[in-house]
């Protein structure tokens, strides 16, 4: 008990810490022996020193230990008293352990400096827009690719029972006259084989319209045009419960189902449109994407794809990440064993010089092209 004594009176004046220190201890290291059994102040400290050592060396061996580090000993040998009474073995092992550890960092320390010197290159510089809308479009591009087969498609909405469709407006017709050209520099033929369907939300709801939906839909072409959506016309009202994806979907599969009565394959989509982008974000992105285009020009047709992964040189992720173009992906997703896995080759843009807009702007269309 006297050893025992010396022992907490030295933590008394010394403290926990430099004690530990002088036997050459890390705090995880006498940590392992137990928790401080006492609150007590310094003297729970000096305790459960006391406890760790405790079983494991005497306390004399450990005051000796201290003794020889206070005067210098160049002979000492951190814990090498402790482990000659070491008769369970633990300080041994914890020691190895730690002679393990710092011949560990030693190496990582010697290969950091075998590395050559990199040099920084500056980031460009981008709008907010841009970078709060390129994550969400990596985002959602990976939980495209992470979903498996097992993984089971989004259930349809109930359309019939919450929207309305015009059927004034349910015929076939060829798309907007001054969006042809663009169909046809494609080679997409442009004539009246897209159904043209107009919903509105809520069902019944005529002096309280809050959301419509405008979209072509050509099963013979494979081409989904969305021409003009608002899912919350008045910001003071609520806006509908599904997006622009889930209504396109639910319209698409009954455009193939009135080409083909009976089918239960809706995969032939090979093209989706957004004619006549106006969303104040998305522009924002297309501007970033003309200035850093080399030679571009208005009536030039500017392709993105994923190849490129970086967020901060390929405006692919913003775009697929914008307002406009997260329906693309979303469409994708979750739909994804109803359209066998098909996924986005490449998204294009393109300014039509003889359609000016506002702002001395022009009308601007992006799409994406699917996989075959």
């Amino acid at each position: 008990m006297k050893e025992r004594s010396s022992l907490m009176k030295l933590v008394g004046q010394r403290g926990t810490a430099e004690v530990v220190d002088l036997i050459g201890l890390s705090a995880s290291s006498w940590g392992a022996f137990g928790s401080v059994q006492s609150g007590d102040g310094q003297s729970g400290n000096a305790s459960f020193v006391y406890q760790a050592l405790d079983g494991a060396c005497s306390c004399n061996d450990t005051l000796g230990t201290i003794s020889k580090r206070e005067n210098n000993d160049t002979s000492f040998d951190a814990g090498r008293d402790i482990r000659t009474s070491d008769s369970s073995g633990v300080f041994n092992r914890i020691s190895e352990k730690y002679r393990r550890r710092a011949v560990i960092a030693e190496a990582e320390v010697e290969h950091k400096r075998s590395e050559p010197t990199r040099t920084l290159v500056e980031r460009n510089k981008h709008s907010p827009t841009w970078n709060k809308y390129a994550p969400r479009g990596f985002k959602y591009w990976n939980e495209f690719n992470n979903r498996g087969p097992d993984q089971p498609d989004r259930v349809l909405c109930n359309f019939d029972a919450t929207y309305d469709l015009d059927e004034s407006q349910s015929r076939l017709t060829p798309p907007a006259l001054p969006f042809r050209p663009l169909l046809n520099g494609l080679e997409i033929p442009a004539g009246e084989t897209y159904y043209n369907r107009l919903a509105y939300w809520p069902k019944g709801g005529t002096n309280q319209l809050n959301a419509e939906f405008l979209n072509l839909y050509s099963p013979k072409e494979k081409v989904i045009i969305a021409a003009a959506n608002n899912r919350r016309v008045v910001p003071e009202r609520p806006p509908s419960p599904d997006n622009w994806s889930t209504i396109a979907w639910f319209l698409w599969r009954r455009a193939c189902i009135t080409v083909t009565p009976g089918t239960d394959d809706f995969s032939n989509l090979d093209y989706i449109f957004r004619r006549n982008v106006d969303n104040d974000y998305t522009v924002a992105i297309f501007d970033e994407l003309f200035k850093q285009t080399k030679n571009y020009q208005v009536g030039k047709k500017v392709y993105l794809n994923p190849a490129d992964t970086s967020m901060d040189t390929n405006a692919f992720w913003a775009l697929l990440g914008s307002p406009n173009g997260n329906g693309f992906i979303h469409l994708l997703t979750d739909n994804k064993i109803a359209l066998h896995g098909k996924s986005i080759v490449q998204i294009g843009v393109y300014q039509d010089p003889d359609r000016p807009g506002p702002n001395g702007g022009y009308e601007t269309h992006m799409w994406v092209e699917l996989t075959k």
